[in-house]
């Protein structure tokens, strides 16, 4: 019997540690979970900050932009509303210099027309 007993009761101490070594591995790895759980928190908690920095980014960037197409277009205008003030410009001075030839042009005949007349 105290054999018996002695085998049951080291069975006992046997199962006993087992238990309180699996005992042991689960809580180390609750702990690891938990510890991952933690870390995948912060790495979401940063991700989301930096979509929000992102984000902002993207919003200044657009404005940017926007603001830099506006100056583009205004330039644009401007630049076309010169184009017309030149080619009307261009046009007058056409005007003009067909008018001043057509003067010179009938001086040059009068002059000649005296010189002629003259001899």
């Amino acid at each position: 019997r105290r054999r018996q007993r002695g085998g049951l009761q080291q069975e006992m101490q046997v199962a006993a540690a087992d238990v309180a070594k699996a005992r042991q591995q689960m809580s180390q790895r609750l702990e690891e979970v938990e510890a991952q759980h933690e870390r995948f928190k912060a790495e979401a908690k940063q991700a989301k900050t930096q979509a929000k920095g992102d984000q902002a980014e993207v919003k200044r960037l657009k404005a940017e932009v926007g603001s830099e197409l506006e100056k583009l277009q205004g330039e644009v205008e401007r630049l076309r509303r010169e184009q017309g003030k030149l080619a009307s410009e261009k046009q007058q001075l056409k005007k003009a210099s067909e008018a001043l030839t057509r003067d010179v042009e009938g001086q040059l005949r009068e002059r000649l027309l005296e010189a002629q007349q003259q001899q």
